[in-house]
């Protein structure tokens, strides 16, 4: 079974610099398992503690805060090929401080974290990319921080647009609705379309759906910089 994911996983960047074959002998002495989810399904609640280590092989994960009063709000969004519950899994006091949602079938790939250590001890090329991606992870937050201490819903969406993981593309797809897209901002789903028809209106993005097309990328980083 491991051996079927071998494939796909070389689209990851953990094992970037690594071939199927080469790929296929590491899971195969490694303490992992593969997990399948449906829509909305309930991944890790808050407070549960892990273990292992999380490769999303298909569909995507939404991380949520769900706050006492009922509301909740979504924090991060993980696509296919992204790692997850790594800061958890090695963390000293391992348990999830948000709730983590299954968005349409998903398929994960757990490693344990023993395993995980036994493979950067023996592989330079595979410990350097974990410590790509934690550093990267880094950044997200500060990132996140960033954009949660502006006020303005436009500030937001240009930032959204120009740093997030599919920014680089002058067209691209939304991974997720509007709704999500406003929980990810922290600003309500009626302000973020005002904003939105707005920058369609001066001409700095075009938005048809979840797809979506930045005609002035300088217009995007003229907002911020105001």
């Amino acid at each position: 079974m491991k051996k079927k994911y071998s494939d796909f996983s070389v689209s990851c960047y953990l094992f970037s610099g690594k071939t199927a074959e080469e790929i296929d002998s590491i899971l195969e002495k490694t303490d992992c398992f593969v997990k399948r989810y449906v829509s909305g399904e309930s991944v890790f609640n808050s407070e549960d503690s892990t273990e292992y280590f999380g490769i999303i092989l298909k569909g995507s994960l939404n991380v949520k805060k769900n706050l006492e009063s009922g509301r909740g709000y979504t924090i991060f969004h993980r696509k296919s090929g992204d790692l997850f519950g790594g800061g958890v899994a090695f963390s000293r006091n391992p348990s999830f401080p948000c709730d983590i949602y299954s968005q349409g079938e998903t398929e994960i790939l757990y490693i344990n974290k023993k395993s995980v250590y036994e493979i950067l001890c023996k592989d330079s090329v595979i410990a350097e990319n974990l410590i790509s991606l934690f550093s990267k992870e880094v950044l997200v937050f500060e990132r996140k921080l960033e954009l949660f201490s502006t006020s303005s819903i436009r500030k937001k969406i240009a930032f959204s647009l120009l740093y997030d993981d599919y920014a680089v593309l002058e067209k691209f797809r939304l991974p997720y609705s509007k709704t999500e897209w406003a929980e990810l901002l922290n600003v309500s789903r009626p302000s973020l379309c005002r904003e939105i028809k707005k920058l369609h209106e001066c001409g700095i993005i075009e938005m048809d759906g979840k797809n979506i097309r930045i005609i002035d990328r300088s217009g995007l980083e003229k907002i911020i910089s105001e």
